[in-house]
């Protein structure tokens, strides 16, 4: 009786176009990735005895930084939407544009810092990071800044834009040389002389590099190994290309301080010169901070992957796409790396990526298409919430 009412409540709700808060939305989609991510990152299979334990904790510190800077991006379909009647009420002279775009900006203040609470206090002590009360509160600040940072870029993008499509079209641009840029992807040494000039005005390196460097300089990180003559943080930070000096956590901290005031005034001036574009066009948002993202096998590679998860690793269509993508570039290479190794017994033993796999691979790709496909039309048949 209680799942027939259950899914009567839902048939009407979808038939309302009724949908949660956008903040409650949020505070929940982030509380479910916090508890994957926690469990995906458990303290209990981590570990602080090599480079390689530092190096996924570093995945974990940019996968924080992701999901928070993601948050912000609700903040663009959000100021799309309300973009008509604050014309309409501009012209008619109701008041300047600065009054719309400051109680914007400052009432997301407090939101923002229950939205990285959420985040931070959630996941810091079961992931393992430095067990420092004054760490944790500094990463808290910087995770602050991100998202703030994250919300003024997307408003200003949105006001840019003024349209969905537009708005998607340069987010999605934005969003793309965040990540290649930002110093996790691609490490400094690995962008080329042409591209540095973004990796230095890239806002997300400067949150990167604060990030980790609160981390890695801890206590946890300062033993040395055997045949090393420095701490295995500072080893860490040096194997991804990462500034080792401490200074560089405020350094981040007012770049980010800067960049949200930045473009908090562009937005400011791009209600007040900008003027509509025709009719917003209604653009549904894809969620790029969902599961899949986590459980694709670059974050975490399979073997450090938790047991209970493994399972998802396996039945997410994105991690299958990285398998063969990643392989049939670079499966087969001989080429040296510094290490000694080939390149195609580093994607074997680090990634384990193999390319004897790739006609699997390919075979679960197409099947994945296929599945999708009839559920697409199986859907299309039975399912219809017009009925009444």
């Amino acid at each position: 009786m209680e799942i027939k009412i259950l899914v009567e409540l839902s048939r009407r709700e979808k038939e309302e176009n009724i949908k949660p808060d956008a903040d409650i939305d949020i505070y929940m989609k982030l509380s479910i990735m916090a508890m994957i991510t926690m469990t995906l990152f458990l303290r209990t299979e981590m570990h602080h005895d090599s480079v390689a334990d530092g190096v996924v904790y570093t995945g974990a510190l940019f996968f924080s930084l992701v999901a928070v800077m993601f948050n912000g991006m609700a903040d663009l379909s959000m100021t799309v939407t309300r973009l008509p009647v604050f014309y309409k009420q501009r012209n008619l002279l109701f008041f300047p544009p600065w009054a719309y775009a400051i109680p914007t900006w400052i009432l997301k203040i407090p939101i923002t810092c229950v939205e990285v609470a959420v985040w931070v206090f959630t996941t810091y002590y079961v992931i393992g990071y430095d067990p420092n009360v004054g760490r944790l509160f500094k990463q808290f600040f910087l995770l602050f800044l991100i998202n703030q940072m994250a919300s003024g870029m997307f408003r200003f993008i949105a006001g840019v834009g003024r349209t969905m499509t537009i708005a998607n079209t340069i987010g999605s641009f934005a969003l793309l040389v965040l990540f290649a840029l930002g110093g996790f992807v691609l490490s400094r040494e690995d962008i080329k002389k042409w591209w540095i000039w973004g990796y230095w005005t890239s806002p997300l390196m400067y949150g990167q590099n604060a990030i980790v460097v609160n981390e890695f300089l801890g206590k946890s990180w300062r033993h040395v190994l055997p045949n090393s003559t420095e701490p295995l943080g500072v080893a860490v930070l040096k194997s991804r290309g990462f500034f080792t000096e401490p200074y560089w956590y405020w350094i981040g901290a007012g770049v980010l301080a800067g960049y949200m005031l930045i473009f908090n005034i562009f937005f400011t001036l791009a209600l007040t010169y900008l003027k509509p574009i025709g009719k917003p066009q209604a653009v549904e948002l894809e969620d790029l901070t969902s599961t899949p993202q986590i459980s694709r096998g670059n974050t975490s590679n399979i073997r450090r992957i938790p047991v209970w998860w493994r399972w998802y690793y396996w039945a997410c269509p994105m991690a299958w796409t990285l398998y063969g993508l990643a392989t049939s570039q670079f499966g087969d290479i001989q080429d040296k790396l510094e290490t000694g190794e080939t390149v195609e017994e580093f994607m074997r033993q680090y990634f384990g990526f193999k390319q004897e796999f790739i006609g699997v691979v390919a075979a679960v790709v197409v099947g994945f298409t296929l599945l999708f496909a009839l559920i697409f039309a199986l859907s299309i048949k039975k399912l219809s919430f017009q009925r009444r």
